[in-house]
């Protein structure tokens, strides 16, 4: 991210609803649609800010929002999710890395962050065209 890029570059409400869509298939292909669906609903309802948003301004509080329900297991429901990631677009993302950047207080985690969510965003804009 360049000095003169802010978090608000996601100002493409596209950007913010590909992250949300995303979130949502893989929490519904892992845990199923109804339990997926109380998920986000959770994640909403505590975020009270749209889920892709707060992915691309604050992964740090989806982390423990994620936390507060799953505990122990969000580090598990993470890394499977990275996975799938990894096995549709063709990626090497490390989730430890990933838990890591979205666990720190420091700006440039979140913007490194940024970068592989724009990478991941880019490559689903080419997968449905």
């Amino acid at each position: 991210m360049s000095p003169n890029t802010s978090s608000s570059d996601i100002s493409s409400t596209s950007n913010a609803e590909i992250l949300r869509e995303l979130f949502r298939k893989i929490l519904h292909s892992l845990l199923g649609e109804s339990a997926g669906e109380t998920v986000l609903l959770l994640l909403e309802k505590n975020l009270q800010q749209d889920l892709g948003r707060t992915l691309w301004e604050d992964p740090r509080r989806i982390y423990y929002e994620l936390f507060k329900i799953f505990g122990e297991g969000t580090k598990v429901l993470i890394n499977i999710m990275i996975s799938r990631i990894n096995q549709e677009f063709k990626l090497n993302i490390e989730s430890e890395k990933i838990m890591k950047l979205a666990c720190s207080k420091d700006q440039s985690s979140a913007e490194e962050l940024r970068s592989i969510m724009r990478l991941i965003v880019k490559l689903y804009r080419d997968f449905m065209n």
